[in-house]
């Protein structure tokens, strides 16, 4: 997961590293639960607390803890409350 990403976009060639990509999809991630509350209500509801998500963000954008493993919860629990909430609908 450290070895990262080349984007083809129209302004060239992008390189991304995985720090740079795990940090990016936190903030978009915490931008969509402040915009959409009915995708943070979905979200959140997957977690034991807001404490243990809050935890597991952080771990997730920071690298610290199982990075595998909390990169594949978040994801998983991103792509239910995606899927329960409508987010797809929402964004033009």
């Amino acid at each position: 997961m450290t070895e990262g990403v080349t984007y083809i976009t129209n302004e060239g060639v992008k390189q991304l590293n995985a720090d740079k990509i795990r940090k990016l999809f936190v903030k978009q991630l915490k931008k969509i639960l402040k915009d959409n509350n009915e995708f943070e209500d979905s979200f959140n509801s997957q977690f034991r607390s807001a404490s243990v998500m809050k935890v597991s963000l952080t771990n997730l954008s920071t690298g610290k803890g199982p990075l595998f493993e909390t990169a594949t919860q978040v994801l998983e629990k991103y792509a239910t409350a995606k899927e329960r909430s409508g987010l797809d609908k929402t964004i033009n």
